[in-house]
């Protein structure tokens, strides 16, 4: 009987142990699952980030090439007797057009980022200052009017989980590099600061 008893004590001993290595197993998997999940999430939140600020960029910079023609060519009527006051007035409204066109296509920018937000995929602050300078109304500009970019390269940060994409835009070339990253906790933190 003694026999049996411890017989079946190890028995159960071993199916318990059997059923906790099972369960760390699963649990184990659940989380790579998981962090699987949130990597995926955070790359297709990253490509619709990437995609909208690029188009936002080549926007600005194609209504910059037109504004900088219309101001060149507001200039030269300015040498062509008779020109001037035929052209100017035209080429003046045409220019505030553009400039209406570009300030649309900042709030229209900014307002898809907030949506993308608002689904859960967090980004840096800087994405909603855009990457262009503005002043109190509208863009900043120099002398051909054109929007002026806030430096040569435009970096936009996007967490999700235990990862981060870090993504450059040059915004000469328009070429765009991300890495991605895993961070622990206490490095999210710096995330939030520009």
């Amino acid at each position: 009987m003694n026999e049996r008893g411890s017989t079946t004590l190890f028995g159960i001993s071993l199916l318990i142990l059997i059923s906790l290595i099972g369960l760390h197993i699963l649990s184990k998997r659940i989380n790579e699952h998981k962090d699987l999940h949130s990597k995926q999430s955070l790359l297709l939140c990253t490509k619709k980030i990437n995609g909208e600020t690029q188009q936002y960029i080549k926007k600005i910079q194609r209504y910059n090439k037109a504004l900088k023609l219309l101001t060149l060519g507001k200039a030269i009527s300015l040498f062509i007797p008779g020109a001037n006051v035929a052209t100017s007035s035209g080429m003046r409204q045409a220019i505030k057009v553009l400039k209406l066109i570009q300030l649309k296509l900042a709030f229209s920018y900014v307002k898809n980022i907030t949506i993308e937000f608002n689904k859960h995929c967090y980004f840096s602050p800087n994405l909603l200052i855009t990457p262009f300078q503005y002043k109190l109304v509208g863009f900043s500009r120099n002398k051909f009017n054109e929007a002026l970019p806030r430096g040569n390269k435009w970096k936009i940060k996007t967490l999700k989980g235990k990862y981060i994409i870090i993504t450059i835009i040059n915004l000469k070339s328009g070429k765009i590099i991300s890495k991605i990253h895993e961070v622990n906790l206490l490095s999210k933190l710096p995330f939030l600061s520009l």
